[in-house]
């Protein structure tokens, strides 16, 4: 399980360091090509933790306005890709229905210039599809945030359900009725 993580990470890590080049070797939306806008880990935690309390109101445009107006979302539980935000929020509109409730497993926060990720696991409890019942969700994460015209968005966003023997071993207590 273990190595299975630090594999997840380091591809990860790899495609995150080669959207990076590109996206740093492009000038930033709004910005001189002089311009470093460095952030922290602390501060990425704080703007994954805005997104999940956007979550928790049940407001779509809450999430949407997060994400800069040509971000990419590759959602977990739908295989279309949603480009741009009002698609993203149409995503959220009716994935906000289940009420989700998500819990950081484990996670890699990468910093540089004007761009920073958020990579990880997860587990997330959503309404269940039978009345009365909720259901958990482990999966994989990757956020890609990009400071644009004077603030931090997200440009990029993955998440992933893991399936069978790779969920993590805790998400069996999680299952089933409340």
């Amino acid at each position: 399980m273990v190595s299975s993580i630090r594999r997840f990470i380091s591809l990860a890590r790899a495609k995150l360091l080669v959207a990076a080049l590109v996206t740093l070797s492009l000038p930033a939306h709004g910005l001189p090509a002089s311009t470093c806008a460095v952030t922290t880990k602390d501060e990425i935690v704080a703007l994954a933790e805005r997104w999940s309390s956007a979550l928790a109101t049940g407001n779509p445009d809450s999430v949407a306005s997060l994400y800069a107006e040509d971000a990419v979302l590759l959602p977990m539980v739908s295989s279309e890709p949603r480009i741009g935000r009002q698609a993203i929020r149409a995503y959220f509109e009716e994935y906000l229905r289940r009420h989700p409730q998500g819990l950081i497993n484990m996670r890699s926060i990468i910093v540089g210039c004007n761009v920073a990720s958020d990579i990880g696991m997860y587990t997330y409890r959503l309404t269940g599809r039978r009345k009365g019942t909720r259901e958990a969700i482990g999966g994989r994460y990757s956020t890609l945030y990009e400071f644009r015209d004077g603030k931090w968005s997200i440009a990029h966003q993955h998440a992933s359900a893991m399936t069978g023997a790779q969920k993590p071993g805790s998400l069996a207590a999680h299952r089933g009725r409340e």
